[in-house]
C-alpha cells in the first residue's frame, strides 16, 4: 500500500525518480562507451547517436514525471494499492 504524498512506486519497489535516476546514469555510460564502439567499428555513429537520444528522452520524461509527482504529491491521490503477483 502507498500512502498519498509517496508517488507511484512500481511492483518491484521503485519510485519514478528512483526510474529517472537509472536513466541518466545509463545516458552517462553510454555516452563514455559508445565512442569506444565507434572507434573500433563495433557500432555506427548514427545508431550511437539515435540510441544515447532515446534514453536522453526516457531520462527526461522520467524525470519530469517526478517532478510532477514531487509537486502534486500523489499523482493519483488517496491511498493506492499496488497489485503484486
Amino acid at each position: 500500500m502507498i500512502m498519498a504524498g509517496t508517488g507511484r512506486i512500481t511492483d518491484e519497489g521503485f519510485t519514478v525518480a528512483d526510474l529517472a535516476d537509472c536513466a541518466e546514469r545509463e545516458v552517462h555510460q553510454r555516452q563514455r562507451f559508445y565512442p569506444r564502439l565507434i572507434a573500433s567499428w563495433r557500432m555506427a555513429q548514427a545508431k550511437a547517436e539515435r540510441q544515447t537520444a532515446l534514453m536522453q528522452a526516457i531520462a527526461r520524461n522520467l524525470r519530469e514525471e517526478a517532478a510532477v509527482e514531487t509537486e502534486s504529491g500523489n499523482l493519483f491521490g488517496g491511498v493506492l494499492e499496488v497489485p503484486h503477483g
